[in-house]
């Protein structure tokens, strides 16, 4: 019975360790890095920002983008790519834009290699 407990107690701590380390784990805690482009939706409502987050002796070079809401001046991270040190920006329409060839709703759309 003792050792059902303890087994019980060590899943629920191992549960609420992986829930704190997920959590840690989305696009919200990125390094910011340099801007290296920028660009304005076809109507001027969104800007898409380029960042380079500098790799060092133990890791590589990383792609931020956030989105910019003109209005609000709201911005959330939308992009995040490992193993990366350049970035292309197209618009296609006032609110889906290509980053590195990734097709994004700046709406509801984030893309994470992490998680690709």
């Amino acid at each position: 019975m003792q050792s059902k407990r303890i087994i019980t107690n060590f899943l629920a701590v191992l549960m609420i360790m992986l829930c704190a380390f997920l959590s840690g784990c989305g696009l919200d805690n990125l390094p910011k890095g340099e801007l290296i482009d920028s660009s304005v939706s076809p109507n001027g409502k969104y800007t898409v920002n380029a960042y380079l987050c500098s790799g060092n002796a133990t890791t590589d070079f990383s792609v931020r983008c956030e989105v910019v809401d003109s209005e609000t001046s709201k911005c959330r991270n939308i992009y995040w790519k490992y193993h990366q040190e350049d970035v292309s920006l197209y618009w296609k329409s006032d609110e889906v834009v290509v980053i590195n060839d990734v097709e994004l709703n700046v709406l509801t759309d984030k893309y994470d290699w992490r998680t690709d």
